[in-house]
């Protein structure tokens, strides 16, 4: 009976880890335009559709889709992470990755903010001309 529960946890497990793989989610920028962070947390693109037409301005909330390491605080992708909570001074820096300043919840020396950056192709998709991600949808402006 405990082999067979242990086997049924770790199957959850897997699906959980396969569901959230970077991946599937990923290289918006190379269907959008118009790419710029609005309010420090908000991603803001116009995307193709279908039709391959840049019909609509979106905008995804990344504290929908980022959260941070809480002992370095780097940047990472976690459903609900809830960026803002932890970071400030977000920008977008070379292309699609973000740049934030970060602090930890646990350090041994101090919580002192850091820059912590993550390419926002790496979990962030096109789909039909809305940004989503593993944790929320964008809305059109």
């Amino acid at each position: 009976m405990r082999s067979y529960l242990l086997a049924i946890t770790l199957a959850l497990k897997g699906a959980f880890a396969a569901s959230m793989k970077p991946g599937t989610f990923c290289h918006f920028s190379e269907s959008c335009n118009n790419i710029k962070i609005v309010d420090n947390f908000f991603l803001s693109a116009t995307c193709r559709d279908e039709t391959l037409s840049y019909k609509h301005a979106n905008t995804l909330d990344l504290n929908l889709c980022i959260g941070i390491n809480q002992t370095t605080a780097n940047l990472l992708w976690q459903p609900y992470g809830k960026i803002a909570n932890y970071c400030t001074d977000c920008a977008l820096v070379e292309g699609s990755s973000i740049a934030c300043q970060c602090s930890p919840l646990v350090s041994a020396e101090n919580n002192a903010p850091t820059q912590s950056y993550l390419d926002l192709d790496t979990g962030i998709g096109n789909d039909n001309g809305t940004l989503t991600c593993s944790g929320g949808i964008g809305s059109f402006n």
